[in-house]
């Protein structure tokens, strides 16, 4: 039997921290090319807390992925479990 997906748009969990992904990854990108401007032109770098920032940052992205993967796995058992009392009950 074909495996039933729930719309990735009716998922509000997971379109949320989607969002966070994006925005964490555009703030990550933001650093990393900032410090390769700095380096470049100045020989300065990025300091100390921007440095901090983009460690936890990618970690941040790591869990963030995971947990999109689990919200979309949980919405596709609750829409297929919704679909079944549907079909039971009609």
């Amino acid at each position: 039997m074909k495996e039933i997906k729930q719309p990735f748009y009716r998922n509000k969990v997971a379109i949320f921290l989607s969002l966070l992904f994006i925005l964490d990854s555009c703030v990550v990108a933001y650093y990393v090319l900032r410090s390769g401007y700095l380096t470049c032109s100045v020989g300065g770098s990025i300091n100390f807390l921007e440095t901090c920032y983009l460690s936890i940052a990618m970690i941040l992205l790591g869990v963030l992925f995971v947990l999109i993967e689990q919200a979309r796995e949980y919405g596709n058992k609750l829409y297929c479990q919704k679909l079944e009392r549907r079909g039971k009950d009609g």
